[in-house]
Parts: structure tokens; C-alpha cells; sequence
């Protein structure tokens, strides 16, 4: 959580910094292309306003992405394959009964498509801080075992259900970062933000 904290804070000082000294962009209409790689999680907090009973939710993801730059803001499309970290354990609502109780084995993957529009301000000709809104699509892959409980005992029979899982979910986040260029061309990126979840990543790429 300390390591989740320092990049954070890290982060939005540079986009203070971008904010107060912001310089012109001197690059526009230039494709680029890269790679990034995500680590998200859901914090406890936000699931105990649903669930009295749950699993802690995170994943790590991989992938591609390409942008082109319009001068102040970029237009940033990624792919990604997810892999979702939650252990098997007992669901139940807030305020719910033993007739709310299931025991969940989940076995699930994702993958995501996603655009961005960033806005970005060239603080110096090696750093540029950006902001802005993400949209996509995720395709769920993989099993989802469900276990009914007795109502007496509030375990579960063995009996389990295969669920169909949701083969596409919407996808929403706002993400924040900074590129960092020690060539013109070449870009490394430290990206933080909430992304259905808490999460921070690193990416690197090509301007052409």
C-alpha cells in the first residue's frame, strides 16, 4: 500500500508542476506507438459498501497501444490481456442472510479494448504530465464456479454451477501520468489513475 501511496503522490506533484508552468507543445499531428504493462486492484473500502462477505479483486494486464497528437492532447487506443488475481471465497451482501451466501470459484481473464483523450502539457522538452478520461470494452474469458450454501449452516454443498459470465462489460477510468523523453523520439511513461479499479502502470514507446 506504502509503494500504491509514493506513486501517487509522485505523480500528481508532476502534474501540479505541469499545471503552473505548462509550455507550448512542439510536436502535433505525430503517431506513436508502444507498450505498457497495468497492475489494478480494488480497494477493500469500495467492496464493503456492497458485501459483508467478499474476495479482494486485482489483475495485471499487458499490452499495445498507438496515439496521435493534435497539438494540446493526443488520442491514445490501447488492447490489453488481462489476467484477474481473485481467490475462491464466500459472497454475501451487506445486511444478506445465508440465502444471500455463495461460494465463488472464479478462473478469469480479460481482454480489453479502450480509448483515451489525453491533454498534456510539455513542462520541459524532456517531460510532459498528461490527464484524461478512458472508454472501452472488456471480453471475459474463462470459468466462474458458483456454490449454492445450506441455509442452516451457511456452507456450501457441493454441487456447483457453471455461470455464464458476461461476454462483454463496459470498461471506464480516468488515468494521469508522465512521459519522460530521453530521445525525441523514444517515450517512457509512468501512468497512475482508477481504471474499474486503483491502478498504476509503466509503458514505454515510438514517436515518429
Amino acid at each position: 500500500m506504502r509503494a500504491h501511496i509514493l506513486l501517487f503522490t509522485v505523480v500528481l506533484v508532476l502534474l501540479f508542476v505541469g499545471s503552473l508552468s505548462a509550455a507550448e507543445v512542439v510536436e502535433e499531428k505525430k503517431p506513436a506507438i508502444g507498450a505498457f504493462g497495468l497492475y489494478a486492484f480494488v480497494p477493500d473500502g469500495f467492496m464493503e459498501f456492497g458485501y459483508s462477505e467478499y474476495a479482494s479483486i486485482s489483475g495485471a494486464g499487458y499490452g499495445v497501444w498507438t496515439s496521435y497528437g493534435f497539438g494540446a492532447y493526443d488520442l491514445l487506443g490501447r488492447i490489453s490481456n488481462w489476467t484477474l488475481f481473485i481467490d475462491d471465497a464466500y459472497w454475501k451482501t451487506s445486511g444478506g442472510t445465508n440465502e444471500d451466501r455463495f461460494y465463488v470459484e472464479p478462473d478469469l481473464g480479460m481482454v480489453a479494448l479502450d480509448m483515451s483523450i489525453l491533454w498534456k502539457w510539455r513542462v520541459h522538452e524532456a517531460v510532459e504530465p498528461y490527464v484524461g478520461p478512458t472508454l472501452g470494452l472488456g471480453f471475459l474469458y474463462g470459468d466462474l464456479n458458483v456454490y449454492e450454501v445450506d441455509t442452516d449452516t451457511g456452507k456450501k454443498v457441493d454441487d456447483p454451477q457453471d455461470k455464464q459470465i458476461p461476454p462483454v462489460v463496459p470498461t471506464a477510468g480516468f488515468m494521469g501520468g508522465c512521459r519522460f523523453y530521453p530521445d525525441p523520439h523514444f517515450r517512457l511513461s509512468v501512468d497512475l489513475g482508477f481504471y474499474n479499479g486503483l491502478f498504476a502502470g509503466i509503458s514505454a514507446g515510438y514517436a515518429f
